[in-house]
């Protein structure tokens, strides 16, 4: 088959580049691809809310996750916190990463309520 080329968006959607197709790219500036569409593309999956602050409009969140303890901050929740399903959520930090929380009425009480207020 033919290799697909891919626009490479900025800031905004403005196009900055175009790749040749990825099986084009040497061996060091695919790895360094994968890891920056795994860190933008991979969710990771919040098991547990530690502890939330609020500062200066943004908010920084202590969370257990399928791939360990971090934190993280968002800004504007109103969209960056999205509502994806009856009781699933999808949180967007100020670097894109994507967080997800599969069903919140599965979270522990503690984690619930901290959550509650901040949607």
């Amino acid at each position: 088959g033919h290799a697909e080329a891919a626009a490479v968006l900025g800031h905004e959607g403005r196009e900055i580049g175009v790749l040749p197709g990825i099986e084009a790219l040497d061996r060091e500036s695919r790895k360094l691809l994968d890891a920056e569409l795994e860190r933008r593309y991979l969710v990771a999956r919040i098991g547990r809310i530690v502890k939330v602050t609020e500062r200066f409009g943004t908010v920084d969140w202590d969370v257990e996750t399928d791939r360990g303890a971090c934190r993280f901050t968002t800004r504007d929740l109103r969209e960056n916190v999205v509502r994806t399903g009856a009781s699933q959520y999808l949180l967007v930090d100020v670097e894109d990463n994507r967080f997800e929380i599969p069903d919140a009425t599965a979270l522990d009480p503690g984690s619930q309520s901290l959550l509650a207020r901040y949607l």
